[in-house]
């Protein structure tokens, strides 16, 4: 795969209804520009590039936030790291580590003697030139056993590799991201779910209905490179491995900001972050619910910034908690992201504090 890097630039075009103080603003957040120099570029109308190079996740991110702000970002390829032909995969070369270790096994490697040094005055009855060697080799058993043993790791990692984390690769040519869809032919209700999510939410993407037996086909690589789920969907820098419409919503959401989210999500991921575009906290919860109230006391005496939904209160609670997959209080979220962990200490961790 290829890692890019962008060049941001403001193209001088804005929005009719733009701020011009919060889109300063934050274009002085994500550059070296002040908020009262970026103003003087806004009132100019003239094309700037903020940043000459820039890794592509964080590239889409900070174009996002601006152009959510309204102002008008074009992002150029930089510079483009393309993958030596004969470059390892993860893949590959956990593989070739496992034959390794195996060949190692069963060269003709000298045995190997340590010598044994004799307390003399302990044992007189040595002849004191005498030097006791212990061999060190591995006995044909030992040998086996390790024989089998790395056999049976090795397969079952050759069957099920590991997955390297949330990170897919889906970009054009021009360097914007995309969505691209990985099924298989009998992958049933799960494919199913993803492909009509997608499409009611109008999102553009390419369908790939592999065949994992075809090891050739290049697109059956690059699922295999990303972990071999079924259902797979990749979007920028993000994948995503299951049908769940909440997972789909935040994944789109974190790399196409709110173009793609549905009616009832845009609203909601609204509460999850501030004015300015940067995530916070947000909780869900009610007033019968301890635990709710004491992360709240306990997040408001460390002096942590948070939303709070009081389900109780909202006209369409079933709606909200059917589109969120809320099935019980609090539930916690931190821009795009669920927290899992809900006790204070991590949910504190998780934003820094």
């Amino acid at each position: 795969m290829e890692h890019n890097q962008f060049r941001i630039i403001i193209t001088g075009r804005y929005k009719k209804q733009i701020d011009k103080a919060i889109a300063a603003e934050r274009i002085g957040q994500h550059s070296d520009i002040t908020p009262t120099q970026a103003l003087k570029l806004i009132n100019s109308r003239e094309s700037q590039i903020l940043h000459e190079s820039m890794e592509h996740a964080k590239a889409y991110e900070i174009k996002r936030l601006l152009q959510d702000s309204g102002v008008e970002i074009k992002l150029e390829p930089a510079k483009t790291y393309f993958a030596k032909e004969k470059e390892q995969t993860p893949e590959t070369k956990h593989r070739q580590s496992f034959i390794k270790k195996l060949v190692n096994l069963f060269k003709n490697k000298p045995v190997s003697e340590k010598p044994i040094y004799i307390n003399w005055e302990e044992k007189p009855r040595y002849n004191q030139t005498t030097v006791i060697h212990k061999k060190t080799n591995s006995s044909f058993l030992s040998g086996l056993v390790k024989l089998i043993v790395l056999g049976l790791v090795g397969w079952y990692f050759w069957n099920n590799p590991p997955s390297f984390g949330n990170k897919g690769e889906a970009f054009n040519d021009n360097g914007e991201a995309i969505v691209v869809v990985f099924t298989t032919k009998n992958c049933g209700t799960p494919c199913h779910q993803v492909l009509s999510d997608l499409k009611s939410r109008g999102v553009p993407f390419d369908h790939h209905q592999i065949d994992p037996e075809q090891s050739d086909d290049e697109w059956v690589k690059i699922w295999r490179s990303m972990g071999r789920k079924i259902p797979l969907i990749l979007a920028g820098s993000e994948k995503l491995g299951n049908s769940s419409k909440l997972q789909m919503g935040a994944m789109l959401g974190k790399v196409f900001g709110s173009r793609y989210l549905t009616p009832v999500e845009k609203p909601l991921y609204q509460k999850h972050f501030r004015a300015d575009g940067t995530p916070t906290i947000a909780i869900y919860g009610a007033q019968w619910c301890k635990s709710c109230t004491n992360l709240k006391q306990k997040l408001k005496q460390a002096g942590i910034e948070f939303n709070y939904i009081d389900m109780e209160q909202v006209g369409n609670k079933q709606v909200v908690a059917q589109a969120l997959e809320i099935q019980g209080y609090p539930a916690v979220w931190y821009g795009y992201k669920r927290m899992r962990k809900i006790d204070f200490n991590s949910v504190a961790s998780f934003v820094g504090y």
